[in-house]
């Protein structure tokens, strides 16, 4: 009995230190000035998007959804916020909607990959062909969830190569040592 009970701490101890999972925290900006409600598809691709991550194995975390006009103070402090978390990653994900029409339409979505220093390590733009070919489907809900799932991989994969580069210094600081 002792000998099991010396076993299972042992693993509770050791299993923790061999997880080799990615942190990071989600940061959604809606710029929209004809609202200051969060709009159903960017909750929506919010939860697709935290729910791709995760099924990818990473540990993740959000922000309160940050909705604006074209100001950045409220911005910003989610950003620190974030960056005050603990998290490996910061992932700002901005979009933007037409404000002229009523319909939720996506105009531009911008992301970035950040240190928790604020340093950035990727980013992109999202062409709006891809933006409209995930809203312009019968199934919308579907369309953004594929569309999230896409968006994940993109950026996964920065995470992952950026990942090998901060193992790769690591390794070189531990060789001169």
């Amino acid at each position: 009995m002792k000998k099991r009970f010396i076993l299972v701490l042992a693993l509770l101890v050791l299993i923790p230190a061999f997880t080799l999972a990615q942190s990071l925290t989600i940061v959604i900006v809606q710029r929209d000035s004809s609202t200051r409600d969060v709009r159903e598809m960017t909750r929506l691709l919010e939860t697709s998007l935290m729910d791709s991550f995760f099924c990818d194995g990473f540990i993740v975390s959000n922000e309160p959804v940050v909705v604006t006009g074209t100001g950045n103070e409220l911005f910003i402090e989610h950003l620190a916020s974030a960056g005050m978390g603990g998290m490996g990653y910061i992932v700002p994900v901005i979009i933007e909607y037409d404000e002229t029409k009523n319909a939720a339409t996506f105009v531009n979505l911008e992301w970035e990959v950040l240190s928790n220093n604020y340093d950035v390590y990727a980013s992109g733009v999202v062409d709006q062909p891809k933006l409209h070919a995930a809203l312009n489907r019968r199934d919308c809900e579907k369309g953004v969830r594929t569309f999230a799932s896409n968006l994940e991989k993109e950026i996964g994969a920065a995470i992952r190569f950026q990942a090998q580069i901060q193992k790769k210094k690591s390794q070189e600081l531990s060789f001169k040592r």
